[in-house]
């Protein structure tokens, strides 16, 4: 079984583009988009997401499923692999 990630993980890994897609996908009475200290909108869970909502979450968002072909060395946050 895989580990869903949590709004906290995805944030703190940081996964998190700022989309918006979390609330789309748990409903704006769970979920809110703020933004933080830096100045970036973030997901912030307004009560406790239940594991299928943090399983759809883990499904649609960008963060989760980032990839990087094998053999660069160079990468950008923003940008990913440069040659």
């Amino acid at each position: 079984m895989i580990k869903n990630n949590s709004i906290e993980e995805i944030k703190t890994n940081g996964y998190c583009a700022g989309c918006g897609l979390c609330v789309s996908v748990a409903e704006k009475s769970h979920i809110k988009m703020q933004i933080n200290a830096s100045g970036y909108l973030r997901p912030v869970a307004k009560q406790v997401l239940s594991s299928e909502i943090e399983k759809s979450i883990n499904e649609v968002c960008p963060g989760v499923h980032i990839q990087h072909p094998a053999g660069f060395e160079k990468l950008s946050y923003y940008m990913g692999a440069v040659s």
